[in-house]
């Protein structure tokens, strides 16, 4: 079964959550790359899995502007709870 660009972004997310409480797209993009290279989703796709995620209720955008923005887990989705 192949693996979609959205669990590639939600596994990343995970991944670097473990080691930081939040996150920005270009960490999530790097783990992204470093794990699936050619076959990482692009970076629009990222931000829209991001977003989406925040959608959900999943993530929550704690940056002060679109530049910085940065995500993290609402608590009661935290992995590193």
């Amino acid at each position: 079964m192949p693996v979609s660009g959205s669990d590639r972004v939600f596994a990343a997310a995970l991944a670097v959550a473990r080691e930081y409480r939040t996150f920005s797209p270009s960490e999530i993009e790097a783990v992204v790359e470093e794990r699936h290279g050619d076959d990482a989703p692009s970076r629009r796709t990222i931000h829209n899995h991001l977003n989406a995620l925040v959608d959900l209720g999943v993530l929550e955008s704690v940056g002060m502007s679109r530049t910085l923005k940065q995500y993290r887990f609402r608590e009661e989705f935290d992995p590193s709870r």
